[in-house]
């Protein structure tokens, strides 16, 4: 899968207060179409996030240009990918190679989650989020919550919202959002 193909917001998810108190998570930021409902980011889809980051930082740095990412985003990032892999300790046992220079796992069958149907439960739960990047400066919050999958319940919430407040710009590079419904 190529990098750019792992889409972070889809992570991005609104769950009902009744969820959240049933499987004893913490109360979140509220979701700005419902506030019966708080927003979270499953860890793997920060993980995604995070690992492009310290992917694009290590890039930058190899060729020799300025840093997108202040260097406490990346560190936060790679500690939260320790506790990950501290958290899960997948104990599978990677076979290594007869080469002079040993590698391990390469090729070697897992047995792994389903990626595919978390991704399916995060859509049916989206939080209609947009990743927005940082050097696009002053982009208000409540604008990256207006990227509904198709059939969200929400999408008409979004429209009016767009339609109340005339500060929203109407035009977005595609470069740095992707939006899942189209602006009107």
């Amino acid at each position: 899968m190529a990098w750019q193909a792992l889409d972070e917001s889809i992570g991005m998810v609104a769950l009902s207060d009744q969820y959240v108190a049933a499987t004893g998570l913490p109360k979140s930021q509220r979701f700005p179409w419902d506030q019966k409902k708080g927003i979270y980011l499953l860890t793997a889809y920060h993980n995604v996030h995070c690992i492009k980051i310290v992917r694009q930082s290590l890039v930058e740095f190899s060729r020799g240009l300025p840093q997108t990412w202040l260097f406490d985003h990346v560190t936060h990032c790679l500690d939260g990918l320790l506790q990950t892999i501290q958290c899960e300790a997948d104990d599978t046992p990677r076979y290594t190679t007869l080469d002079e220079s040993p590698v391990s796992g390469n090729g070697q069958m897992r047995n792994c989650r389903s990626w595919d149907k978390m991704e399916r439960w995060a859509i049916e739960n989206s939080a209609c989020y947009r990743f927005v990047h940082p050097t696009h400066g002053d982009y208000p919050r409540v604008n990256r919550y207006r990227f509904c999958p198709e059939g969200s319940p929400y999408i008409e919430s979004v429209r009016k919202y767009l339609a109340d407040n005339l500060e929203v710009e109407e035009f977005e590079p595609e470069s740095w959002i992707s939006p899942m419904i189209p602006n009107r």
